[in-house]
């Protein structure tokens, strides 16, 4: 039941800032790119090679 609240509130918002001219349609390809991509960089800085652990790859890396 929350979740559908939120995806309500959220699409409504959406659908206002577009309206607005705040936002633009993009294709979700874009959007998951925006989205995702700084995701997806701190997944691989934390993930450790053979020789080192993830702190000392985060603290050389000045995360």
């Amino acid at each position: 039941m929350r979740d559908k609240r939120f995806a309500e509130i959220t699409g409504r918002f959406v659908d206002k800032a577009i309206k607005n001219k705040e936002l633009v349609v993009t294709p979700f390809e874009v959007y998951w790119s925006i989205a995702f991509a700084p995701l997806s960089l701190v997944l691989k800085a934390l993930k450790p090679d053979e020789n080192e652990s993830a702190e000392t790859r985060l603290s050389t890396q000045g995360v």
